[in-house]
């Protein structure tokens, strides 16, 4: 019987494999994503609150980089599309479709004429009508003064373009840096997250202020000024988030890098043709689709190190590493999507799950209730991608039944009373 299942879901595979191939050059979806669908609150309260939790800002297929605006600190963190003021745009960690998923971490913002700036308190104004988002790209122009803040980025590295008026002397606010270790007056390293940041133009002054520092450029009188920002971060060193940028920038410029990542989602976006008629259907599937390829995110460098879950530096398994789990959340269809239509991923999240057992001795858990990583892995197997060593996933998922892992303890509670207390939720 599982023979005769495994048959049938390997012949679904091999269409949609084909249909990769003949929708690839059909005319692309990227016009029926729109970044802003769930950026602002739902009419239906839940526990968990009622904030879509997604973000409009510049990331790739997978992207260990988002780079994004966040307009509310408090209650409903990151992007709320009600709100009109943004205080920065954060870089990392953003963990679309999951409460206060459009908030994140390593803050860089534009400022303005304004003399004083402190985090926390300083937000620029901006009017929709001026905003603009689609797979790989957010650019916004701010009420105040004029200034463009434009995003796009790769799979490891971020790209920021501002552009200032002429006679306004650039400034650029980057927080939740931790240390600051100046390389040059065009390159900057910060201890959090091996985080480098290069810039297009040699800064004249860099002032500490709190959350952070205020760079400072000199004005130009009479054209306006363009100040380039490239970020990459790396688990393992500095040296690696700069080979992180120079592998996959390199001499391109901001147009050039935008447009590539454009294509690499018009590429995944290419494996489902829809035919229906209202434009709104195709909108909502395909921008659910580009959510569907946000987490888990790659976590390894360019040449294929990251720092495992043991803490030690480790060497990628598959074609990349994953991280940014969350088994409770996408067990039930994000993992079985996954496995359908991006399978060559789907193995290397298995793999990379594995790892995570081989480095901590459990697979990757919540503090929510279950074992959820054990029903990603068997779904993937039924389904025909099998990639892995079988035995060996065996024996890790049978451990974090028997042991419990070490975030929770929900098998010793069954074993004790026969039953998980709903307070274990």
């Amino acid at each position: 019987m599982r023979a005769k299942r495994s048959a049938k879901f390997l012949l679904i595979l091999a269409l949609l494999g084909l249909a990769r191939q003949g929708f690839g050059q059909q005319n692309n979806k990227l016009n029926y994503v729109n970044p802003f669908i769930g950026t602002s609150k739902s009419n239906v309260p839940t526990k968990w609150g009622n904030n879509g939790g997604t973000y409009p800002g510049a990331v790739a297929p997978s992207g260990a980089v988002q780079l994004t605006p966040e307009t509310s600190l408090t209650g409903n963190r990151g992007y709320d599309y009600a709100d009109s003021s943004i205080y920065y745009f954060s870089c990392f960690n953003h963990l679309s479709g999951f409460p206060f998923g459009a908030s994140g971490r390593f803050f860089i913002m534009p400022v303005g004429k304004q003399d004083n700036f402190e985090d926390g308190a300083y937000s620029r104004p901006f009017l929709h009508r001026n905003e603009r988002a689609h797979p790989g790209f957010y650019s916004v122009v701010f009420d105040d003064d004029g200034t463009l803040a434009e995003a796009t980025a790769t799979l490891r590295t971020g790209l920021f373009r501002f552009t200032f008026k002429a006679k306004q002397a650039p400034r650029i606010f980057i927080g939740d840096t931790g240390e600051l270790l100046q390389q040059s007056k065009r390159s900057l390293h910060f201890s959090n997250g091996h985080t480098v940041v290069n810039l297009g133009a040699d800064v004249e002054g860099i002032k500490p202020v709190k959350g952070g520092w205020l760079l400072s450029f000199p004005a130009d009188p009479n054209h306006q000024q363009i100040i380039g920002i490239q970020l990459s971060a790396s688990s393992v060193s500095f040296a690696g988030a700069q080979n992180n940028l120079d592998k996959e920038i390199g001499g391109a410029n901001f147009d050039e890098v935008c447009l590539q990542t454009s294509r690499e989602w018009a590429k995944k976006l290419a494996v489902i043709e829809v035919r229906d008629n209202s434009e709104q259907n195709k909108t909502v599937f395909y921008t659910a689709l580009y959510h569907s390829l946000l987490i888990p995110w790659v976590i390894e460098d360019a040449d294929g190190q990251y720092a495992g879950a043991d803490g030690k530096i480790q060497q990628k398994s598959g074609r990349h590493q994953y991280g940014g789990f969350s088994p409770w959340d996408t067990f039930r269809s994000l993992n079985p999507l996954l496995t359908l239509l991006y399978p060559e991923k789907e193995n290397d999240v298995i793999l990379s799950m594995l790892d995570v057992y081989k480095q901590t001795g459990h697979l990757p858990t919540e503090t929510m209730t279950g074992n959820h990583a054990i029903a990603i892995i068997v779904d993937t197997y039924l389904k025909g991608v099998a990639g892995f060593d079988k035995e060996f996933a065996y024996k890790a998922m049978k451990s974090n039944i028997m042991e419990a892992p070490f975030v929770q303890n929900d098998m010793q509670l069954y074993n004790e009373n026969g039953y998980i207390p709903y307070t274990r939720s």
